[in-house]
């Protein structure tokens, strides 16, 4: 549609993080960083890895960071034909270090899946072994969630960077498990903050004045102060940029080498197929197969979507 209507005269302005749409579609591209330009370049005079430093003003590696560590072998999480409200059918079993993707066509039951191993939504049939019985339990129990929506689902826009990073962590920050430790959660969440490469201008700094990449880093750093043995993320580079992007890929990757086993939900399947050991596909709320993620490509991932569409 877009080169048609370029064939038609019209003038077009492109915005997207998705580098390799916009190095297919547009003419030239100009590159913004912290609310100023960088530069304006015709796309026939540079290349992807010129853009992504622009950008992001260092190198960043192209490719998904690779598994350096072995899976482990004890089972971090296990479901036996679990099912909720929406989602049925769940059969999987989760080793730790392990990166267990879920695909699907939109509205599959993949962020279902996660709600279900939280325990936002209960179950109704079957058992997840190692899952929680609510959101609190499963903060308890070093179970951390990285929602999709995180301006709805995960972050208290007008509250601090402080306030949002250490929420489920007032228990044991605080002083006896009743009076807040405020110098605590300073400390608590600098410490954090650097983990995520977070840029700010201060603790107490409002998150509705962050970056869509830094108020998803102030998610990450608040999961990461569970010290997760399993995390779940649903739709975690979602609408940011490319360097928080990068970012998030070394953090993921770090924690599983670490050992904690992670669900990642994604609608980008290069990131599902360049991050994931396993990937489970879901249809109409429905688990349908699981796949080896070694040797697949965005392409043979889609064919295994469509076959269980069909």
């Amino acid at each position: 549609m877009i080169g048609e209507l370029k064939r038609a005269g019209s003038a077009v302005l492109y915005v997207s993080h998705r580098i390799d749409e916009v190095m297919r579609v547009c003419d030239r591209v100009t590159v913004l960083r912290d609310g100023r330009h960088v530069a304006t370049k015709a796309i026939a005079d540079t290349d992807k890895g010129e853009v992504i430093r622009l950008m992001t003003g260092r190198e960043v590696a192209e490719a998904f960071p690779g598994r350096r560590t072995a899976v482990g072998r004890k089972v971090a999480c296990a479901a036996r034909g679990a099912a909720t409200k929406h989602v049925r059918g769940l059969d999987f079993s989760l080793r730790a270090g392990e990166i267990l993707g879920v695909a699907g066509l939109a509205d599959g039951g993949q962020s279902e899946v996660l709600r279900a191993v939280m325990g936002v939504d209960a179950l109704v049939a079957g058992s997840i072994d190692a899952g929680a019985r609510s959101p609190a339990a499963a903060w308890a129990d070093h179970i951390a969630y990285v929602p999709k929506e995180r301006r709805r689902e995960g972050l208290m826009l007008r509250r601090s960077i402080r306030d949002n990073a250490v929420l489920p962590h007032l228990t044991w920050l605080s002083r006896r498990g009743v009076l807040a430790d405020r110098r605590r959660e300073g400390r608590h969440t600098r410490e954090l903050a650097d983990k995520v490469r977070l840029k700010s201008d201060g603790l107490g700094q409002a998150c509705y004045q962050l970056s869509g990449g830094n108020q998803q880093k102030v998610v990450f750093a608040r999961a990461l102060g569970a010290v997760p043995r399993l995390l779940l993320l649903d739709e975690p580079t979602r609408g940011v940029d490319v360097g928080a992007k990068f970012d998030i890929y070394a953090l993921v990757r770090g924690l599983s080498e670490g050992g904690c086993a992670v669900i990642l939900t994604s609608s980008d399947l290069p990131e599902l197929v360049g991050m994931c050991d396993r990937i489970v596909i879901m249809h109409e709320g429905a688990q349908r197969g699981i796949v080896a993620a070694a040797g697949l490509d965005a392409a043979g991932l889609l064919q295994h979507i469509y076959g269980a569409a069909a």
